[in-house]
């Protein structure tokens, strides 16, 4: 299988996992390696888009498509989680809205993105912080760690975050 071949299955793979566990709602601060799941998200009319300027005005979008009954997934990048901490721990964790975050998992060791560093060492610590559980996306787990988070923010009633590293489809 040529490599854009696998790449595609790998997304389908992904975008069928947000599908089956309802995703109908999604908005975010697009970020380059998100590309092809933003795509997808675009091309399937089963999934309100909704544009937006920074990742707290996506937080505060995504919180009243839960209350309307919908399940949300937010895309941002991970210094925009940084941005949106405050968000997330007084609308999201408080009011118990399990919203489904892609973050963009930027500034890991071998990266050549020096501005992302600092960020990229403490994504963890902030979601471990906050009490979000998160997922590393992999290729290998591409199709049950979507079903495996949401399994978890909806039983505790908490929003989740899926890292993305750079190059996870290859």
């Amino acid at each position: 299988m040529k490599t854009d071949e696998c790449n595609n299955t790998i997304y389908r793979i992904l975008h069928e996992a947000f599908l089956r566990n309802q995703v109908t709602f999604a908005t975010g601060i697009p970020c380059g390696g998100q590309k092809v799941i933003i795509q997808n998200i675009l091309a399937d009319g089963r999934i309100t888009h909704v544009a937006c300027t920074k990742e707290s005005e996506a937080i505060g979008l995504s919180a009243g498509a839960f209350l309307a009954g919908r399940q949300p997934l937010v895309y941002m990048q991970n210094s925009g989680l940084f941005g949106c901490s405050n968000d997330i721990a007084s609308l999201l964790i408080p009011f118990r809205l399990s919203i489904l975050m892609i973050v963009t998992w930027r500034g890991i060791p071998g990266e050549d993105a020096p501005q992302h560093l600092v960020t990229g060492s403490a994504t963890i610590a902030l979601l471990e912080a906050l009490g979000v559980p998160y997922r590393i996306l992999t290729i290998e787990s591409a199709e049950h760690v979507v079903d495996d988070l949401m399994v978890q923010m909806r039983r505790d009633w908490l929003p989740g975050a899926l890292l993305i590293r750079k190059g996870w489809e290859r």
